[in-house]
């Protein structure tokens, strides 16, 4: 009983020079699966169905939207405001700072910095961040593109409908055939 209770152990963050904690990490990892699988189903919009035949009833329709949720990308943010963007990457980055040694935190840190300068050298690097392309197709949608950012480009739809799409993959769009 005590070899168990001594792996819960909760060890002080003044305290932990190296050492993991493992079990914290399930919570933020469970937490931020269910966000993810969230976005997915959300962002994705899932069309209704049409018919396949009639054989397949509800039953078909529920196993396709299923494959969907877990087989498709969650490309865009839950919200367009870049405040909340970057409130959650502080959230993010607190809870990193909590769970992890000093040493990993820090490689984390230097990598999500280089990172960002790269994304942003390479979205100013690019008169337009889409090519020669106007409008492109996105999830079998036609869209135009109206404005840029360093992480997101705001793209709308043939109905006026706004999605927010990551600017570093906005050259594997597809330009619509004419």
């Amino acid at each position: 009983m005590s070899a168990a209770m001594s792996f819960i152990s909760i060890v002080p963050p003044n305290e932990r020079q190296g050492q993991w904690n493992p079990v914290w990490l399930m919570v933020p990892y469970v937490v931020l699966l269910a966000v993810l699988k969230y976005r997915a189903a959300h962002h994705r919009k899932i069309q209704k169905w049409r018919k396949l035949d009639s054989g397949t009833g509800i039953a078909g329709k529920f196993w396709m939207y299923l494959r969907e949720i877990f087989h498709c990308e969650a490309k865009v943010p839950l919200i367009s405001s870049p405040l909340v963007v970057e409130l959650w990457n502080a959230f993010y980055c607190s809870i990193v700072w909590i769970l992890f040694p000093k040493q990993v935190v820090l490689v984390y840190m230097w990598i999500r910095v280089l990172f960002i300068l790269a994304q942003v050298v390479m979205t100013l690097g690019s008169s337009h961040p889409f090519g020669e392309a106007e409008n492109f197709v996105y999830n079998g949608k036609r869209y135009r593109f109206v404005r840029g950012g360093p992480y997101y480009s705001r793209i709308q739809d043939e109905e006026q409908n706004n999605l927010y799409y990551p600017t570093i993959d906005n050259l594997g769009l597809l330009p619509p055939e004419t």
